[in-house]
């Protein structure tokens, strides 16, 4: 039995009343003409005809317009006779037109009457509109026009049947997820095999079931998408998680379409599985944001981490300590044991300052031998200078890197927000001066750090460290 997932997919506009291909219902068939005695005649002639076991029902136009209005009402119609010169001497050719174009509804048979041949020549017609027969009013007996509407529902029978098929073909072989949605309730009423394996369940514990059951995503689900959709203002592509049975959520790309079917708003939405992009693009975020040697930030998610903290400490009105160190004789170790074990040595280096750093501070390699620490929010100077001593012990103690016994020293220089500046590239540039001035000053190994402010030169708090 076809369900009415299946007929979603049988036409073009899925509002169906009947089931073409069951013994049940009627042919709706649609009279346009201006003329009310063709209309009277043509449903004598075609009253007593029965074709698949169902029975015709007409409905009159006298005019394009009316045509358009009874077309948008009965989307399901399967043949309409159509007068050409009605209104205006093209009507009925305007209206195939708007039919095929801008209806974009291709199932309806449509047979051409005219009573002017000479005004719509049969062979330019028949080339130029999608029209199934072409007849002229005078020749027309009631057996030519009892052959022409068979054959006019039989190729309507024909096409919405290969469509249904072809439709059942790609819903049930489809390597997407499909499912639909009861607009109203928000119930589950169809999933293709694709979307039962992604959950890892059977349509009867589908069907029937809230569609928030299986899809959680950021705002309402269904009925916000749907309205959004009938102004043209929603995104159709959506990244949800799809809720699936026995294990962690999965990362989709779902789309939702709104149709009707039975004149019932439905959701059709289809989904994939982006569990392999996200994981690339988390990669991808990882190679462009971090040190693939130390795991450190690197320069760009440094100076982006900077900018945010300079802006929370604005506006909660707190303190920052930007610190730039540089490590001493580091070139000595290369030269010396070679690059592998410097890059070693400076794996080592990063373990030790996420050591002494707090968790709410941010260690970074800006490039080769250099790294920065950004402080939030330190109680004071004295601290700095406390944090600052820490690292010069901890950097400054042996290395035993693969055999080889190493030992560098680190130089740093320190800006303070609000004291040095408010301004990022203000305080970068300071603590880059300071660190150049503690590196000039420093002495053999030992560490140095310095202050960038003026107001900050006490040996207390600007001083070599032994290690």
């Amino acid at each position: 039995m076809t369900s009415e997932f299946e007929q979603l997919f049988a036409v073009k506009d899925a509002e169906q009343e009947q089931d073409p291909s069951s013994g049940g219902g009627v042919w709706k068939v649609i009279i346009v003409d201006d003329d009310p005695d063709i209309h009277a005649v043509t449903k004598l002639a075609l009253s007593d005809i029965t074709y698949a076991g169902r029975q015709l029902q007409f409905f009159s136009a006298t005019s394009r317009v009316e045509a358009m209005a009874l077309l948008s009402q009965h989307s399901d119609c399967a043949l309409i006779l159509l007068d050409v010169v009605m209104e205006e001497e093209d009507s009925g050719l305007q209206l195939v037109s708007w039919i095929r174009d801008e209806l974009a509804n291709n199932y309806v048979r449509i047979i051409l009457r005219t009573g002017h041949p000479n005004l719509a020549p049969e062979r330019d017609i028949v080339q130029n509109y999608d029209i199934n027969n072409y007849l002229t009013k005078s020749e027309v007996t009631a057996q030519r026009l009892f052959t022409s509407v068979i054959a006019a529902l039989r190729s309507h029978e024909n096409m919405v049947e290969v469509s249904r098929e072809v439709s059942r073909v790609i819903i049930n072989s489809a390597q997407v997820g499909i499912m639909v949605f009861d607009h109203q309730t928000r119930h589950v009423v169809e999933a293709n095999p694709s979307a039962r394996a992604m959950l890892g369940l059977e349509q009867e514990d589908i069907v029937g079931r809230p569609c928030t059951t299986f899809f959680a995503g950021k705002g309402s689900f269904g009925l916000d998408c749907l309205e959004e959709r009938r102004k043209g203002t929603s995104q159709l592509n959506m990244e949800m998680s799809l809720l699936a049975a026995n294990r962690p959520p999965v990362p989709i790309l779902l789309s939702a379409v709104p149709v009707m079917i039975r004149r019932k708003p439905y959701m059709v939405t289809t989904f994939i599985d982006i569990s392999k992009r996200k994981v690339l693009e988390k990669r991808l975020e990882h190679l462009a944001y971090y040190d693939p040697l130390t795991q450190l930030p690197n320069r760009t998610l440094f100076h982006e981490r900077f900018a945010e903290e300079l802006a929370d400490a604005r506006h909660q009105r707190e303190k920052l300590a930007l610190l730039f160190i540089d490590l001493n004789d580091f070139k000595q170790v290369n030269d010396q044991h070679g690059h592998l074990t410097g890059d070693l040595l400076l794996q080592q280096v990063a373990r030790r300052l996420q050591g002494v750093v707090r968790d709410s501070d941010c260690a970074a390699r800006l490039s080769g031998d250099e790294f920065a620490v950004i402080l939030r929010n330190p109680s004071s100077p004295q601290r700095v200078a406390e944090i600052c001593e820490r690292i010069i012990r901890e950097v400054g103690l042996p290395y035993q890197l693969e055999g080889a016994a190493c030992q560098v020293g680190s130089s740093i220089g320190i800006s303070l927000y609000p004291e040095d500046g408010t301004e990022l590239e203000d305080l970068l540039m300071q603590a880059d001066t300071a660190m150049y001035r503690a590196k000039g000053e420093k002495v053999g190994l030992h560490g140095c750090y310095r202050f960038y402010s003026s107001r900050l030169s006490e040996r207390s708090l600007e001083k070599t460290v032994d290690i």
